[in-house]
């Protein structure tokens, strides 16, 4: 958990002012670009505008926008919708200045990797060369001829001019993560023989063009970033040996500051990593660009946590921190390291698993922060009328909603029949790399007793519990169970549930069969791998962790086959369960296994509500919420409870 320091002993860089070419920041803090809200129909829409301003209000001093129709370079748009756009978008500035941030814009092409549709528009995806993405993409770019690059430098330098007039105090022009002018620069997609390839300083010539005549077109004052790959962490791509060079002609070409990120799609490390890579990851890449160049270098990375970004800066590797998820999390998170409310922030989990690991079409979220994207729809509004709510269940799903009825003013009492709050939460985070989701509970306890919620643990809740309580409304949080195969299957006792192995000391044996391979099947195999059992996971279908997000099912899967205690065994079906063996169908075909001291079965939960019923009978307003409406998530149990709380 956070302790508690002075704020001067703790952050004496991070909170202290700076200055990039004239350009006076309050804070080192960066909220980097962030394309998750997309705003390009209508330039800036209400939901892009809470999300922004949320961020701005919370402190820190330089934002970096993009999703919107003028930071979009694949389609040509008519002048007079960039103009409406302009007009649009010196509201929102203004605002973002009034809140006390700076605020630019990060223009973007997707490059080979263009593949969410914009609206009435189809695009042909383009490169400096024709080698496709490796990540599923079927299409191969379309090699850009000299004068369509001409011209697209041309239209980037005259979309900078349309930002310059909505009122952005710099520009950052995005040459990282495989996309177009990253690609460009990077040896592994760029076989090019004219003068936009060769050597590194031909490769990065379209982005040096492009600072050079910004500034020429904008003036040398107005602030100019770049955005590039330290390392693509692809063979035959950049690497980190290039990055100090490529920094040197980034600042020769008029860049007033750089930002070093590093992965391109198929990478490892990806560029966006999750908790299984070490915190500010990519942080030694800035400090070889920072040895390299005068210019301020922003170190970017899985720097979620104010005290790992002071620490960056004490050590000289860089002169200020880009802090994007850790916003996504909390977007006060600035405001509380100043004021010293260390435990009030809620941490970001790095999973992935709302902010990017979504489908396409599907609202952006946060498993912490159910209110990232819809600020303005779940803000906290004082209830009309003061409630006495009991809240049954102490998961996550039961105290995100006793926190925010609390929130609102509701006499609030949440009952746990364990002695600790938590409930799964305690499970989630045993598995390898997931440690840091004890922090979910920290934080959600600190809360709760702030907001004076009344907390019982190891009390059992019954009808009569209720009846006596005379509450106004009843959430029943109370969870799930896990699941097992039909009494008929099983001929052992040694079968045990995913649960029964994270909960106790239980003595699982050499040899485990894991029955599942969703995502509980994985961290259980993960878990007992690691601790040196033989493991291996059976799963019914094609397809392992079907249910997780792709950032977290690429690192995990990764994890278990580089693991040699682990056996990954598709299209699997486990028949019966006796004593002596295991019978499945392995594609149709009958087969004995032999030799398992354990069988773990993680296939499936059942919600725990016997509850409901009794509850309805005794008030008026019962609400089910979590694993106990329908089994899912933590981030699902989290969202139902902040959208309870706030109903009420």
């Amino acid at each position: 958990m956070i302790t508690q320091e002075t704020t001067d002993a703790k952050f004496k860089k991070l909170l202290t002012p700076f200055t990039i070419r004239g350009m006076r920041l309050k804070n080192r803090i960066v909220f980097p670009a962030i394309a998750i809200f997309d705003s390009y129909e209508d330039c800036v829409n209400e939901r892009f505008k809470h999300y922004f301003l949320a961020r701005a209000r919370g402190g820190p001093a330089m934002m970096v926008m993009t999703a919107t129709r003028l930071a979009r370079l694949e389609p040509a748009i008519d002048q007079a919708i960039l103009q409406r756009c302009v007009e649009s978008l010196k509201v929102l500035v203004e605002e973002i200045h009034a809140a006390g941030a700076l605020v630019g814009m990060q223009l973007h092409h997707s490059g080979r990797e263009m593949d969410d549709p914009i609206p009435g528009v189809t695009i042909e995806p383009v490169a400096a060369s024709s080698i496709p993405s490796p990540v599923g993409r079927s299409v191969v770019p379309r090699e850009l001829l000299l004068w369509e690059i001409e011209e697209l430098i041309q239209r980037h330098i005259e979309m900078n001019v349309f930002i310059q007039k909505a009122g952005f105090d710099f520009i950052e022009v995005k040459a990282c993560h495989g996309y177009l002018f990253s690609g460009f620069i990077s040896p592994h997609t760029n076989r090019r023989t004219d003068k936009f390839g060769g050597d590194l300083k031909g490769r990065a010539r379209i982005v040096l063009e492009i600072i050079r005549r910004t500034k020429d077109t904008l003036g040398s004052d107005f602030v100019v970033g770049c955005r590039f790959n330290g390392t693509d962490y692809m063979e035959g791509g950049l690497t980190e040996s290039d990055a100090p060079d490529l920094a040197r002609l980034l600042e020769e070409a008029g860049a007033d500051y750089v930002s070093v990120s590093a992965g391109i799609p198929g990478s490892y490390p990806t560029s966006i990593p999750p908790y299984y890579i070490k915190e500010a990851c990519f942080s030694d890449l800035a400090a070889s660009v920072k040895r390299a160049v005068k210019v301020p270098v922003i170190a970017v990375g899985r720097i979620t946590d104010p005290f790992v970004a002071e620490r960056i800066l004490q050590n000289g590797i860089a002169d200020l921190v880009a802090i994007g998820r850790g916003l996504l999390a909390d977007p006060e998170l600035p405001k509380k390291a100043l004021a010293g409310d260390m435990d009030d922030i809620r941490k970001c989990m790095s999973c992935n698993q709302g902010c990017f690991d979504i489908s396409m079409g599907e609202s952006n979220t946060c498993l912490v922060n159910p209110e990232l994207g819809k600020e303005h729809e779940l803000a906290v509004i004082p209830a009309g009328k003061s409630k006495r709510i009991v809240v049954v269940g102490g998961g996550p799903a039961g105290m995100e909603a006793a926190r925010s009825a609390a929130s609102r003013g509701h006499e609030v009492m949440l009952y746990e029949k364990n002695k600790q709050l938590g409930g799964q939460l305690w499970m989630a985070a045993l598995p390898p790399n997931k440690q840091n989701f004890v922090e979910i509970i920290y934080y959600l306890k600190g809360q709760l007793q702030k907001l004076g919620v009344k907390v019982e643990l190891g009390r059992n809740v019954t009808s009569s519990v209720i009846d006596d309580e005379k509450p106004d409304a009843v959430i029943i949080a109370t969870g799930a169970k896990p699941s097992l195969p039909e009494p008929s299957d099983i001929e052992s006792g040694k079968v045990l549930t995913a649960w029964d192995i994270l909960q106790g000391d239980v003595d699982p044996g050499k040899r485990v069969l894991v029955v599942g391979g969703n995502s509980v099947g994985l961290e259980v195999a993960n878990y007992l791998g690691h601790k040196g059992s033989q493991v291996m996971v059976a799963e019914m279908t094609k397809y392992f962790g079907s249910n997780m997000g792709r950032t977290l099912r690429y690192y995990l899967k990764r994890e278990l086959r580089v693991n040699p205690n682990i056996e990954l065994c598709n299209m699997v079906k486990v028949e019966r369960i006796t004593p002596e063996n295991v019978i499945i169908t392995r594609e149709g075909k009958r087969e004995v296994l032999d030799g398992f001291d354990t069988v773990v079965w993680a296939a499936g939960s059942a919600s725990e509500n016997r509850l409901v019923a009794d509850a309805k009978n005794l008030v008026a307003e019962v609400y089910v919420i979590g694993d106990a409406d329908e089994p899912g998530d933590c981030m699902a149990a989290i969202r139902q409870g902040a959208k309870i709380g706030r109903l009420i």
